[in-house]
């Protein structure tokens, strides 16, 4: 089954409790890491043939290729990065295009230039998609795979265990942290469903659990803090992500 970082959305439903809604703004100190460098200005991309998508699964791998970064900032972290086949089951077969979320393109060259990217992304501008079709070259054998679309991508991520998750660690961690405002809308198998309680979507998961392939996020996402009983509001992937990696410590 493919579902990848974006299941802490059914973790959500799971672990939160029932609170009432309130149109905030995202108070970003709670969020960031204040001390990311800025990212260089970007060039437009060359004129690759390719068709640039949304893509959970790239999201994913940079998840997993940040794992593999030592602690600082981007000059002393680049020094001692593990090389790209060490972190990840492939390689890939470069150039390939990845798009921001201001909608700009970016041909990348090379792996050092990958992490420079991966270093210097914010929640003002971070990557969510990949140009289709792009190659890879497996560690195990060598072989070469070429990746058509986002179903063969997600394919690839599950074959390499990208997209596991301990659910039981993640529901009480996260229990700890942070509380859901609901409603809570999910995009589950392409359909936006909207859950009006812990209860419901509880209810909904255990009878459905199994026909679910593709579970996600529907933003703004609205939680209240467990610890300061601040209520924030996150916007997109990349700052959900920081909210349960950075400011939860869940990773």
């Amino acid at each position: 089954m493919r579902k990848f970082i974006y299941l802490f959305a059914f973790v959500f439903a799971l672990a939160s409790c029932s609170t009432e809604d309130a149109d905030l703004l995202l108070d970003e100190s709670v969020l960031l890491d204040e001390t990311v460098p800025s990212a260089k200005t970007e060039t437009e991309a060359p004129m690759l043939q390719v068709e640039v998508q949304e893509s959970a699964a790239m999201r994913a791998t940079f998840e997993e290729l940040k794992g593999g970064l030592p602690t600082g900032r981007s000059s002393e972290a680049k020094t001692s990065v593990k090389p790209e086949e060490d972190v990840l089951c492939f390689q890939f077969v470069y150039p390939i295009v990845l798009k921001y979320s201001d909608e700009s393109q970016i041909t990348v060259t090379d792996y050092d230039q990958l992490l420079e990217i991966i270093l210097n992304e914010r929640s003002e501008k971070y990557v969510t998609g990949i140009g289709f079709p792009f190659e890879v070259t497996m560690k195990e054998d060598d072989s070469l795979r070429k990746i058509t679309d986002e179903d063969a991508f997600s394919v690839l991520i599950e074959d390499c265990g990208y997209d596991e998750i301990d659910y039981t660690y993640v529901v009480n961690s996260v229990s700890s942290c942070f509380e859901i405002n609901y409603p809570l809308d999910l995009v589950i198998n392409d359909m936006v469903k909207t859950f009006k309680s812990q209860q419901q979507a509880h209810d909904y998961f255990r009878n459905n659990w199994s026909s679910s392939n593709t579970v996600s996020i529907s933003y703004p996402f609205r939680a209240t803090m467990t610890e300061s009983g601040e209520r924030i509001s996150i916007a997109n992937d990349f700052e959900m992500i920081n909210l349960i990696k950075n400011t939860c410590g869940i990773n």
